[in-house]
């Protein structure tokens, strides 16, 4: 199946017998295939949720963030990220926009591709041997013995624990604003480190 132009370009991805998938990943068998856009609640869940990669990745550089858990919500997307300690104000969320807008560049500029990377568990928990939250959610969400593979998404140097799907590229996410930020504990939990949201 082989798929160009502006008619991808307004399709977020893909859904395969009823599973949604990466609009570029390939088909292993006879399936029914339809498209999703961004006007249907699955495709502003699957844009908002790669938006808040381009926001990890921007936390990461603007801050040197260690990256916690960046969800897709009701109404849009956050990232919590701890920052040393570090309480992040009005400054710092034009910072983070202005490093996700050097991310999703416009149109004919070479965008940021998002590519689906399966790791074992022990390949997983060396990638994110740096990452104490990553390597934390390896650790305790992945069964011993699994064979099945942990599911990744890298955007440029960014890599997250992910199941996806997500859009094409980065230039998809241009359209954003970040407009609050918080704090929260991470997994919720009071004894835990307190994270920028």
């Amino acid at each position: 199946l082989g798929v160009t132009g502006q008619w991808v370009a307004e399709r977020v991805c893909a859904r395969v017998d009823g599973v949604l998938r990466d609009i570029d990943r390939p088909l292993e068998g006879d399936c029914t295939v339809s498209f999703v856009d961004f006007e249907s609640t699955e495709g502003k869940e699957v844009f908002w949720h790669s938006t808040s990669h381009v926001l990890g990745a921007a936390m990461e550089k603007a801050f040197n963030a260690n990256m916690g858990v960046g969800p897709a919500i009701e109404q849009g997307f956050y990232y919590d990220a701890y920052c040393g300690g570090e309480a992040l104000n009005e400054a710092s969320l034009k910072l983070a926009s202005g490093e996700m807008k050097k991310l999703c560049k416009p149109k004919g500029s070479k965008a940021l591709a998002f590519e689906l990377v399966l790791a074992t568990k022990a390949e997983a928990l060396d990638l994110f041997k740096d990452s104490r939250f990553k390597e934390e959610l390896v650790a305790t969400r992945v069964p011993e013995g699994d064979t099945r593979s942990v599911s990744l998404y890298r955007c440029g140097d960014f890599v997250d624990l992910c199941r996806g799907p997500h859009v094409r590229s980065t230039n998809v996410c241009r359209s954003f604003t970040l407009i609050k930020n918080s704090s929260a504990y991470w997994m919720g939990k009071q004894d835990n480190p307190s994270m920028q949201r």
